[in-house]
């Protein structure tokens, strides 16, 4: 029981977390598309998108091509189910890294660092990150 509640601590922590760095690294990135400009808090709003459109590919296929595999009704078990979440958390906070990682090279680079200017990133590499 102890492996089960001590993941779940980390899996905790990364939910917790992505919404408040979303924000954080989004009002220092560029939020302009065009001539439309994105609110660095609205981005987590991709998540409600990205949920809707993942159940329904779990549920249409991921399960049919599990219970084929596995031979079980529900495709995967739920202790698999749980390993699978942790392992795209940890493929989520590794895309937060790597963009925050670019971010303050290219704030380094253009000497940006302790100015309240965007960085020429867009706000759009947040969003693999925050749709976990």
């Amino acid at each position: 029981m102890f492996p089960i509640w001590a993941t779940g601590i980390v899996f905790a922590a990364v939910y917790v977390q992505m919404p408040t760095l979303s924000v954080e690294q989004g009002t220092m990135l560029n939020k302009t598309i065009g001539s439309f400009r994105i609110p660095a808090d609205s981005v987590s709003s991709s998540n409600v998108v990205n949920v809707i459109f993942w159940v329904t590919v779990y549920d249409r296929f991921i399960v049919l091509i599990a219970r084929k595999v596995t031979g079980k009704e529900r495709g995967f078990t739920e202790i698999q189910r749980m390993g699978i979440g942790l392992f795209i958390s940890v493929l989520c906070m590794s895309a937060a890294a790597m963009v925050e990682i670019k971010r303050l090279e290219l704030g380094r680079e253009l000497d940006l660092v302790h100015k309240l200017e965007a960085v020429p990133l867009s706000i759009l590499w947040q969003i693999p990150n925050i749709s976990c």
